[in-house]
């Protein structure tokens, strides 16, 4: 099993920097490399769970992948919903699951 160490500890790279005084650090060139993140570009840093941070490129603007909206806008798994439209696939998808679903004004009768 050693194989499978060596190819874990290289997609699990670990780079040192050291925080200067304004709480900057700089990124490594193969890390901004990998995510194509250019001089002047916005980074954003999201918590997972048990305090580990994740750093990605941000997007330009993000918009519904169903409507096209960019207002009231929630990640899911990467990809872009507006409420409406995300309450829409919750609601279709315990349908198709037979589950019971809570809407905006309680529960939702079942049809």
């Amino acid at each position: 099993m050693p194989a499978k160490n060596k190819d874990e500890q290289e997609r699990r790279k670990v780079y040192r920097r050291v925080v200067d005084v304004k709480g900057r650090v700089t990124l490594p060139a193969e890390m901004r490399q990998q995510l194509g993140i250019r001089t002047g570009e916005e980074v954003e840093f999201v918590v997972r769970e048990e305090g580990e941070w994740c750093l990605r490129k941000s997007q330009p603007q993000r918009i519904c992948g169903v409507c096209g909206c960019t207002v009231n806008l929630i990640i899911l798994g990467g990809e872009a919903l507006c409420r409406r439209c995300a309450l829409q696939y919750v609601q279709t998808l315990a349908r198709e699951l037979d589950l019971q679903v809570v809407g905006i004004g309680g529960n939702s009768p079942r049809g």
